[in-house]
């Protein structure tokens, strides 16, 4: 993805992540304290740490230093009349993120 716009909006996510590690931990630690007593796996779903944090960052650079598919194609083919049909990788964008007190799994 190097060289790109998502490359750079990415890496801005990264370098933000790290810079404001400190806030996003001592809110998260306010999500902590609301969370309903006696449900260990939602609390242990929802506490972010600085080794979350890290991995987060880790997770966004992995993104930026993988390929991008954004055009390629997938399959194509010729009809007898002569159209060709192209299947390609276009950016969609997220349609709905379906999770429960994930804070780790989405930035």
């Amino acid at each position: 993805m190097s060289g790109n716009l998502t490359s750079e909006i990415l890496t801005s996510l990264a370098r933000l992540l790290d810079e404001n590690r400190e806030g996003i931990v001592e809110a998260n630690r306010l999500d902590v304290a609301a969370c309903p007593p006696g449900d260990p796996v939602i609390l242990d779903r929802l506490k972010v740490t600085d080794a979350k944090v890290d991995s987060m960052i880790v997770s966004v650079n992995n993104v930026i230093e993988s390929p991008d598919h954004v055009g390629k194609t997938i399959s194509s083919h010729i009809r007898a009349d002569g159209l060709r049909i192209e299947n390609r990788r276009l950016p969609f964008g997220p349609i709905l993120i379906i999770y429960e007190a994930r804070p780790a799994v989405s930035i």
